[in-house]
């Protein structure tokens, strides 16, 4: 897959008045209890390439005396489309989004094992072609000789 050229934090209306920061997610470490629990890297903000996949952005709102962390679990799809699939505010935020991500993680492997089990079928199919092939010469090979 390519990068598309995307801004999470503005495409899902992040205005980071008080900050915020978006990391794409790769999994879960639950020996952890806070966002330190989701194995992740930060993403430069704004207008960037990133990969298609899973991201959480918070975002840092209420008041310089109150600030209040919003986090949203969103899908950065191939086409550069941008769709949140939940949110979670509080302490425990990160938590909240296992599930989520869980969910998430297994449908892209259950994707993943279909393409190898389709590209695996193709080969098949390609090999079997090529023994018609060769068995279809031979019978031509031999209709010429007579």
């Amino acid at each position: 897959m390519d990068p598309v050229l995307v801004n999470i934090a503005k495409t899902i209306g992040a205005d980071r008045y008080n900050g915020g920061w978006t990391k794409s997610i790769s999994g879960i470490d639950r020996s952890k209890g806070d966002g330190y629990s989701l194995l992740a890297e930060f993403v430069q903000p704004g207008l960037r390439p990133v990969m298609p996949g899973l991201y959480v952005d918070c975002n840092i709102g209420g008041s310089r005396k109150n600030p209040r962390k919003h986090c949203a679990l969103v899908e950065v799809a191939p086409d550069g489309s941008v769709s949140q699939i939940t949110s979670a505010s509080g302490s425990d935020w990160a938590p909240q989004l296992w599930a989520s991500i869980d969910e998430w993680q297994r449908a892209q492997r259950s994707e993943d094992t279909r393409i190898a089990d389709l590209r695996a079928e193709r080969d098949r199919l390609l090999q079997r072609l090529a023994e018609i092939d060769s068995a279809l010469s031979a019978y031509d090979t031999q209709s010429a000789s007579k």
